[in-house]
């Protein structure tokens, strides 16, 4: 019943890890192009042909700085310098200079990749360790401050040269649910030798740790280890960890007799059959299918309406998919949400379909927004995917232009922000150390 956080934290790193595996060169002229290269000059020729369908290209960039980014990778490429790992980094910074959350390169299989043995997660703006093998638990709740030297909040914007995002919190967001990747250190110039961490230990004192890469397969093992998790003790206790037994861990809901709540937790937009609409590595197989789902939980709200006198919708992790799942559900059993007081936890996790779904609660059922600003923009956009002909690498292009989300958006005045919400509530580390949910305290509070 408590393993929903953790669940949710390896399927976003599975989801989340492929935005980084794309491009680099040196140039040089008069060189015979051989046959390596030849295939990376098609995978950008092809990668500029589909994503020059997207009307809104040029959105939040310009041409020009498209156009000669293409251009000067393609000459990298013709020296014959270019490795296959920068190759797919130069790519991801190329489409990461678009702006759009929704338009980058992913890489097919990331099953030879090296990642340090941590994972973080950012409280109050500052970026802590949250899970750790043995060897580093001595540092689990500590601060990062430092990485080779390289202060943490320039580490950022190294990152940012290969996260497409439209703003900040889309970067932390990514950051921190991907982990550190050893070809992505070398890519940005962070890598060293012996790569030294720079913490702030919760006691206080400052240590320089000494850290090595692991391989992706144990790194998956780290993470599905709940013992290598902060405070798991308490946070068991914590409402988004109280799925039932059997519910599934895309969506679930629980009632909070204490407090006269019921909370729904929203992880996905997606559904088993939406097979259409996904990326090539994402696998519905084991989803449930949202309208049974919808239908148990009118049920169940039909027979508890005396119970509960709020609605909470959390969608903190809703990376996206299908909103007519949600937006069905909603005008179905619209006589109930409008009888209950509403809110919507949000997150710099909450992306796309999720940020849509933030916006139908606003306007149908004239719900509160609680949390942090969402790291997907209030101007949305609907994606496409490609898979390469030329590598094992596919593009995802977020050409479909939706709208500019008017009651998700009304406390935004920049349309590349993202939701802002009502009552905004900043987590701490002492929320994590002591199991609580700010966001759900807030709700009570309220």
């Amino acid at each position: 019943m408590g393993m929903g956080i953790f669940r949710r934290s390896v399927i976003c790193f599975f989801c989340l890890l492929c935005l980084f595996l794309c491009g680099c060169g040196i140039k040089e002229t008069n060189v015979k192009i051989n046959e390596d290269s030849k295939i990376y000059l098609a995978a950008v020729e092809e990668l500029e042909d589909y994503f020059e369908t997207n009307a809104f290209l040029y959105r939040n960039s310009s041409k020009g700085e498209w156009k000669n980014s293409l251009n000067n990778l393609k000459e990298d490429i013709k020296s014959n310098k270019i490795n296959e790992s920068d190759f797919f980094y130069r790519m991801q910074e190329i489409c990461a200079s678009l702006k759009n959350g929704h338009s980058f390169c992913g890489k097919i299989n990331y099953n030879e990749e090296k990642i340090f043995p941590i994972r973080g997660d950012y409280y109050d703006d500052k970026f802590y360790i949250v899970v750790a093998d043995g060897e580093y638990k001595d540092i689990l709740g500590a601060q990062v401050i430092s990485i080779n030297g390289i202060d943490f909040e320039d580490i950022e914007k190294e990152y940012s040269r290969i996260i497409s995002a439209e703003n900040n919190q889309r970067l932390k967001g990514i950051i921190s649910s991907s982990g550190f990747v050893e070809s992505e250190f070398k890519y940005l110039g962070i890598w060293k030798e012996n790569n030294i961490f720079e913490v702030k230990k919760l006691n206080g004192e400052t240590e320089k740790v000494n850290m090595q890469t692991v391989s992706y397969e144990d790194y998956v093992a780290i993470m599905k280890d709940i013992n290598n998790y902060l405070a798991y003790d308490k946070r068991i206790n914590s409402i988004e960890n109280k799925k039932p037994e059997n519910a599934h861990n895309q969506y679930w809901y629980t009632l909070d007799k204490e407090n006269r709540i019921l909370y729904f937790q929203y992880n996905t937009c997606f559904d088993k059959n939406d097979t259409k609409i996904i990326s090539p590595i994402q696998d519905l197989s084991f989803y449930p299918d949202f309208s049974d789902f919808s239908k148990e939980l009118r049920e169940f709200m039909n027979a508890n309406l005396e119970a509960f006198d709020k609605i909470v919708v959390d969608v903190s992790v809703n990376g996206g998919g299908n909103k007519e799942h949600f937006d069905s559900f909603i005008n179905f059993n619209l006589g109930i949400f409008n009888s209950k007081k509403v809110y919507a936890i949000m997150s710099k996790d909450t992306f796309s379909a999720g940020v849509l779904a933030v916006n139908t609660l606003v306007e149908k059922c004239n719900a509160t927004m609680i949390g942090e600003e969402t790291g997907g923009s209030i101007e949305m956009y609907a994606v496409e995917y490609k898979k390469s002909e030329n590598l094992p690498i596919w593009f995802a292009n977020g050409k479909h232009y939706v709208d500019v989300l008017k009651y998700a958006g009304k406390n935004s005045s920049d349309n590349m922000r993202g939701a802002i919400p009502d009552i905004k509530v900043t987590k701490t580390i002492d929320d994590i150390i002591n199991g609580v949910n700010p966001y759900y305290q807030a709700v009570i509070d309220n």
